[in-house]
């Protein structure tokens, strides 16, 4: 089990100096993300889930470590002044829950805030993206969805499959989110979102957060700014700012596990112009550019992300 990390500016939950972190996360210029979030993932492959499941102790010190967060954050918190970033220990699909889902809730005890129905690949409850295969939830994914629902965890579909994360929509009671996806119709890759998951996912009040991860963004050896801002373009063209956020995936370490994934070996080559948090100030001009009003860009650059969690948490 290896913590990794994925960037979100936001203001969403009472926030913590990283000093636990084996690594510090590099800092965000202060007026492009006054507070923001780092969601911290574990990904448990063949039989390490056993390690989580019955080993409770070292997971619950993980989450503990990275994790001082209220249990209901106010939506749209406002910097507090203290150069600080808040943690949402995260799991990047359900391989530890296996088919008990009541731990699900034990976890989330725990400080567990955002979990993934599948990612990549195919689990107990659906499907992944990465999949020969695109099914829809099985009996017990949707059960797991409302248990999510229940115990207050965020449920985050990037990476699903497209039937298994239309499924997972219409089941949860809750806006979900996609914390790292861009559009397919910009870039034909299997981690992004069609329009009909692009639409569902707007409609029932969720959050598609764009991803700066290379394979994402175009085909290039190594995207442009532009590359990126073409999918800003067409989600808000599409569904408007109220339905979108950042979630860049700059310090994620994706492994491949069969030969056909359509992912490539690191090292990564970020965007030329977003390749690190430092960065952040040219998506804000970018927004202003597009004649974002402050407000949208706000909600945007944060805002809409805490008022998801916000929900989610009320369970």
């Amino acid at each position: 089990m290896r913590p990794c990390r994925q960037g979100h500016p936001i203001a969403a939950a009472r926030s913590l100096a990283l000093t636990s972190l084996p690594s510090r996360p590099p800092a965000c210029p202060a007026h492009s993300c006054p507070s923001p979030l780092w969601s911290t993932s574990t990904r448990c492959y063949g039989t390490c889930w056993r390690c989580t499941r019955w080993r409770p102790r070292p997971t619950g010190d993980l989450v503990r470590a990275t994790s001082q967060l209220s249990a209901t954050p106010p939506a749209g918190v406002p910097p507090d002044g203290n150069n600080r970033l808040g943690v949402v220990p995260t799991f990047q699909g359900l391989q530890m829950v296996e088919q008990d889902i009541g731990v699900i809730r034990g976890f989330r005890e725990l400080g567990v805030g955002v979990m993934a129905i599948t990612h990549n690949w195919k689990n107990w409850n659906g499907d992944g993206c990465l999949e020969r295969t695109d099914l829809p939830l099985t009996g017990l994914g949707r059960l797991a969805v409302r248990e999510m629902n229940a115990a207050g965890v965020l449920i985050d579909l990037s990476r699903a499959g497209v039937r298994t994360s239309l499924s997972a929509i219409d089941e949860s009671g809750a806006p979900v989110v996609f914390t790292h996806s861009n559009a397919r119709a910009v870039h034909d890759h299997p981690a992004n979102l069609t329009a009909e998951q692009i639409d569902a996912c707007a409609r029932r009040g969720g959050v598609i957060a764009l991803s700066a991860f290379p394979a994402l963004v175009s085909g290039r050896p190594q995207p442009r700014l532009d590359d990126f801002l073409a999918h800003l373009d067409h989600l808000l063209d599409r569904v408007g700012p109220d339905h979108l956020g950042l979630g860049l995936d700059f310090d994620d370490r994706v492994r491949k596990r069969y030969a056909h994934d359509p992912l490539p070996d690191p090292p990564y080559t970020f965007p030329q112009g977003l390749s690190a948090p430092a960065d952040l100030d040219n998506v804000r001009e970018a927004l202003e550019d597009r004649g974002l009003s402050a407000s949208e860009r706000e909600r945007l650059l944060g805002g809409n992300l805490a008022r998801v969690l916000s929900r989610a948490w009320e369970g």
